[in-house]
């Protein structure tokens, strides 16, 4: 398979979860994300976990291809690793995100002071309330409202009345 660097790294991201114990080491390990993908792959490297081979052969690689058409049809921005945009706060985090959606300008994510709202995704009236309440006053502000954008309280940040979304 002959596949991009940035290509293997968004379809990385999609079959590990943001997090996923060794992932990142393993990143760090290859040469490239094109070249991880194919070892993965192939199972050629031995002392990988069988569980890692099994989700890359597994996955469906027709869905990278389906999520940028669905993004792209929506304005929502796909930034990865290694992009001039990736924010540098990320990079000094534990396991930062290889990829993340962006619906906004992604140069908020640099601002010195933003705010980051998750919550239930079976949120109460109550918790979506005052996530609404603390979104809708960072925004006003002119802070970035950041949250994972499923629905629940994450969605209730965003709601109405911010003006940037980013979804990690």
């Amino acid at each position: 398979m002959n596949i991009s660097d940035r290509d293997a790294l968004f379809i990385l991201s999609l079959v590990f979860t943001p997090g996923k114990a060794g992932i990142d080491s393993l990143v760090e390990k290859y040469e490239s994300p094109a070249e991880l993908l194919n070892v993965l792959l192939n199972g050629s490297d031995r002392y990988i976990p069988h569980q890692f081979t099994a989700a890359v052969k597994a996955f469906d690689m027709s869905l990278p291809d389906d999520i940028r058409s669905y993004c792209d049809g929506r304005g929502i921005g796909i930034i990865m690793r290694g992009d001039a945009d990736y924010p540098e706060k990320f990079e000094h985090v534990d396991c930062p995100p290889m990829a993340f959606y962006c619906l906004g300008d992604s140069s908020e994510l640099n601002k010195e002071n933003s705010l980051t709202i998750v919550g239930a995704r079976k949120a109460t009236e109550y918790s979506q309330k005052i996530a609404h309440h603390f979104a809708k006053a960072a925004a006003e502000a002119g802070h970035a409202v950041i949250s994972g954008f499923a629905r629940g309280t994450d969605s209730a940040a965003h709601s109405r009345c911010s003006r940037l979304r980013y979804r990690l």
